[in-house]
């Protein structure tokens, strides 16, 4: 290969490196030239790439349940917090970012989030549930936060039209 190196010292004309997914060393022949075109000796080096943390990314699977008041159960399945890591072998973690009363159980290996019976009563009483807030982690300690909002109520559900239903207007 070959790199030039600008007056400020940086590599430039150098493909991009990904440490998942691109070669990890480069093995390169090295020489100085000066103004009047002498050269050195070429030497071999070997450069290597080293990994770094990369922060995971956070998205909710599907849509969101919306939860018809007087049917709200504890465990009942509410959304799926999806993490991605680029990080080859990276473990995730799920947490609430903020749930203060308790309505949301969420799995901490899989981000599944869940009604509590406080949310399933608070639901069942014609009450909204506040947004989902999820944080997803990965072992270096780097984070990503999302939140998505829940349908609740009693008209929380869309019209039900029957087939060969007539309306007159």
């Amino acid at each position: 290969g070959k790199i030039t190196l600008t007056a400020a010292g940086a590599a430039a004309g150098v493909a991009s490196n990904d440490y998942e997914t691109g070669s990890n060393s480069f093995s390169l022949s090295v020489q100085a030239g000066d103004a009047a075109g002498n050269w050195s000796t070429a030497t071999n080096v070997t450069l290597a790439v080293t990994n770094v943390n990369e922060a995971p990314s956070l998205t909710f699977a599907g849509t969101v349940a919306t939860i018809e008041a007087g049917t709200a159960t504890a465990g009942m399945t509410v959304t799926d917090a999806n993490g991605a890591d680029p990080d080859a072998g990276a473990v995730l973690t799920y947490s609430p970012t903020n749930n203060p009363d308790g309505y949301y159980a969420i799995d901490s290996n899989s981000g599944v989030v869940t009604l509590t019976q406080a949310g399933a009563d608070l639901v069942n009483g014609g009450g909204s549930l506040p947004a989902v807030q999820v944080t997803v982690a990965d072992q270096g300690g780097l984070t990503a936060a999302g939140s998505v909002s829940v349908g609740t109520g009693a008209d929380a559900t869309a019209p039900v039209v029957a087939v060969g239903q007539t309306f007159n207007y």
